[in-house]
């Protein structure tokens, strides 16, 4: 972990938005109320094989953001004018992106494997968070 990262939460912390899309494979087969879907045997396994196409491409991309990042910290640390790291930021910046937008293609993966019901029923896990916390 970066010294300036102590409650990282890798990968999810290398999207450019980090906070503000679902983890749709992580509510579809990991939530405590997941049971609730009644997901078929074809759609779990549709969801597994996406979750493996699109995880190992996710650990890789979100490891090398944080290897630039905390290059990019190092220098500044060490004494680097802000002017000289514009480049590094624009790298992270792309590869950031590219990860979100990889993201979005596996929320919309998802969302094609479920039923209208079962888009209904994941949505109503996040809403219960947002009611709780108010």
């Amino acid at each position: 972990k970066g010294i300036f990262a102590q409650h990282e939460m890798f990968p999810k912390d290398y999207f450019l938005i980090s906070k503000n899309l679902p983890y749709s494979i992580g509510l579809t087969l990991h939530h405590p109320e997941s049971s609730t879907l009644e997901l078929s045997k074809e759609q779990i396994d549709t969801l597994l094989k996406i979750k493996g196409d699109t995880m190992p491409l996710v650990i890789k991309a979100a490891k090398e953001i944080k290897a630039l990042e905390l290059a990019l910290t190092d220098k500044m640390l060490k004494g680097a004018k802000a002017s000289d790291m514009s480049g590094s930021v624009d790298e992270i910046a792309k590869l950031k992106s590219a990860l979100t937008k990889m993201h979005l293609k596996c929320i919309e993966a998802v969302r094609n494997v479920l039923d209208e019901k079962q888009r209904k029923t994941l949505l109503g896990y996040v809403s219960k968070k947002i009611e709780a916390k108010h």
